[in-house]
């Protein structure tokens, strides 16, 4: 028996050396959690252990100081239940660090990466109202908008193939991340080998750390494929907004948004419906699809909707867009083929704004709240799109030139013209008076991930009986994608 036990402990000390040698770079003690000086220490045991040992979330035989905790997972010292909407320190094992409560701040992208947070762990997360909001991972996802951990429970959990780590009881946080590797991203939000996020089905490595060129000795995973935004190099390419991150170090957000979202994902939450749309199902999202705008132009036959416009697929014409995209008053720079990241727009963990807006965006504080089928969605627009100065008496832009026509023709691909209908405002409106509360129209309409624009407007029998809400363009292309 002893023998038999001097081999098993070789063989693991074996197997430890082995996966320190190969992952170096990405192991528990270089990670946010083994860290020796800034990892996890639970203050009731930091006399017993150092900073950074497993046993401030593991208890090893189940219980400590005679407390027994054998029936949760992983031996952890807290449970959590899964089905929970609104969140506590009891109710997320994870929130018992990651909140106001635990003691850890973890402020949200928009103040990490959006220029709100200027260097380190020192600075503060203001906005444009003054307010130092959201300071956890707990109250992000307590906002109106998030991922609701439930939804993202079941969905794992109904998908072992994609999901192969995840298993009942498993904490819904893991599905993006691993808590043995992820690293402190915030403490130098420009190192992006600082990666917190690991593919679902590629648990124990971290995803965005990798630079594509095959090595490991500059401190990410080797990897031979780019796992940052820098592998969208030519046009589209990836250009950062104001004060964020260059591409080379920005994990590549959009394919580990879309592992999932690539599909029409389940959901509780409260959305508004679009047309075409299924309750209870957050619609699909094709990012890499390049058809452009497909259809004959003249409305007829069969439509193959093209991806969005925000992803790889062309623009339609020009648009008067803000730097560091382009300069709407230079005629000579009008270049519009750019892809985003799903960060530049969304937070990942949740916001008071509607579809987890951001409330930075291309460095511009919104200092407002959009919530509910509305106009002030706009203002999520302007940061990147020019508008004209005009806005409306609520203080929401007006967007006349983008849909009517802009300054001059070549710095705008209007979809509607004034002349057409007998210049009859109404005929898209629903009013002819532009201060009429009616006259607004709301931009998710039109604008929404998945939408396009068909023959069967609201006007036509086909369009009233499947509930479209816009009218087709005047001007060509009629079929175009609309966000």
């Amino acid at each position: 028996m002893k023998i038999i036990a001097i081999h098993i402990s070789s063989m693991v000390v074996l197997l430890l050396f082995l996966t320190a040698s190969s992952f170096a770079e990405v192991n528990y003690t270089s990670s946010a959690h083994g860290d020796n000086g800034e990892g996890v220490s639970r203050g009731d045991l930091q006399d017993n252990y150092v900073t950074g040992n497993c046993a401030h979330c593991h208890e090893q035989h189940a219980s400590m100081d005679s407390v027994t905790h054998a029936a949760n997972e992983s031996l952890l010292f807290s449970a959590t239940d899964s089905d929970v909407v609104i969140y506590s320190t009891a109710s997320n094992f994870c929130f018992q660090c990651h909140s106001s409560a635990g003691g850890v701040e973890n402020y949200d992208y928009s103040a990490t990466f959006g220029s709100l947070i200027l260097s380190g762990d020192s600075a503060v997360a203001v906005d444009s109202s003054g307010a130092t909001q959201p300071s956890s991972i707990l109250d992000a996802f307590n906002a109106t908008h998030g991922h609701n951990l439930s939804d993202v429970y079941q969905y794992a959990i109904n998908n072992p193939t994609l999901f192969p780590s995840f298993k009942a009881g498993s904490n819904s946080c893991t599905v993006c991340h691993d808590p043995h590797v992820a690293r402190r991203n915030h403490s130098d939000p420009t190192d992006a080998t600082l990666s917190v996020i690991s593919l679902p089905d590629e648990h124990g490595d971290l995803f965005g750390d990798g630079d594509g060129d095959g090595l490991s000795s500059d401190g990410d995973e080797g990897s031979s494929v780019s796992e940052r935004m820098s592998r969208w190099a030519v046009a589209p390419e990836y250009v950062a907004p104001f004060n964020e991150a260059d591409a080379v170090d920005t994990p590549d957000y959009n394919t580990f948004c879309l592992y999932c979202h690539n599909e029409a994902v389940a959901t509780t939450e409260s959305y508004p419906l679009h047309f075409g749309s299924v309750s209870g199902y957050v619609l699909p999202i094709d990012w890499f699809d390049i058809a452009g705008d497909t259809g004959d132009g003249n409305q007829t036959g069969t439509y193959v909707v093209p991806g969005d416009k925000h992803g790889l697929n062309i623009a339609t014409g020009n648009a008067a867009i803000e730097a560091p995209f382009g300069d709407p008053n230079d005629d000579s720079n009008l270049e519009n083929d750019f892809i985003l990241s799903c960060t530049n727009c969304h937070e990942a963990h949740g916001s008071d704004n509607d579809y987890m807006h951001r409330r930075v965006i291309n460095g511009r504080p919104l200092g407002v709240i959009i919530s509910g089928v509305t106009s002030a969605l706009g203002q999520h627009c302007f940061p990147c799109h020019e508008e004209d100065s005009t806005i409306r008496p609520n203080g929401t832009m007006k967007w006349k030139d983008t849909h009517h026509g802009g300054p001059t023709a070549s710095n705008n691909d209007n979809p509607y013209s004034v002349n057409d209908h007998s210049g009859q405002c109404d005929y898209c409106h629903g009013s002819s008076d532009q201060q009429s509360v009616d006259f607004p129209i709301a931009c998710e309409e039109c604008h929404y991930h998945g939408s396009y624009v068909d023959e069967f407007d609201k006007y036509s029998p086909e369009g009233i009986a499947q509930g479209v809400k816009y009218v087709t363009p005047d001007n060509s292309p009629y079929r175009r994608k609309t966000f």
